[in-house]
């Protein structure tokens, strides 16, 4: 009985590693999406035009340390978004977590590399669908507010309504994700 209760609670530390990476993943997409400019065939003609909707984005030339809290999720997020599995996922977390989480992150992995493939590929779906895709995300809403060394983005999706808080912690002079928390209305 203390095995299955073992596992369970390793599975769950797993899921909620691949959930705050997936959600970290998703904010540097739309970052990077933000960064290209629109191209539009047809503009709206109305005054009832949407809000901008994040793009395609060139990568950031700025050094790391030149990025804002939300250039940093958004980088995050564009890189993120690229991963063809969580073996890729936790490279590229590894790059813009903060050293707490990526203390978790590691403690998980170990677990992770234990699972069957086909669990493996399952948990990576999930994570994947976690956070609303970068063509939901108003990227003229992210809002940052920022405390000395921390900050918090607010950001908001269009079509399913949800809403994000993206909280930050700069370390070394480089701001890292600690966490992302999506509630739908």
């Amino acid at each position: 009985m203390n095995k299955n209760l073992n596992k369970g609670v390793s599975t769950i530390g797993i899921i909620v590693v691949l959930v705050i990476a997936a959600t970290i993943a998703g904010g540097i997409y739309f970052y990077l999406n933000s960064q290209q400019p629109k191209i539009e065939n047809n503009p709206p003609t109305s005054s009832n035009q949407k809000s901008e909707v994040a793009q395609s984005p060139t990568p950031s030339e700025k050094p790391l340390s030149e990025l804002s809290p939300k250039e940093m999720w958004l980088k995050y997020r564009g890189e993120f978004d690229k991963i063809k599995n969580m073996d890729e996922g936790f490279i590229v977390s590894r790059k813009y977590i903060s050293s707490d989480m990526v203390a978790q992150l590691d403690a998980q992995k170990e677990q992770f590399n234990k699972m069957a493939q086909s669990e493996k590929n399952n948990w990576f779906a999930l994570v994947k669908v976690m956070v609303p895709p970068p063509e939901n995300i108003k990227a003229d809403t992210i809002t940052a507010n920022i405390v000395g060394s921390e900050a918090t983005l607010t950001v908001e999706a269009i079509n399913i309504k949800d809403k994000g808080e993206i909280s930050l912690v700069k370390e070394k002079g480089i701001w890292k994700i600690r966490g992302e928390n999506w509630q739908g209305e």
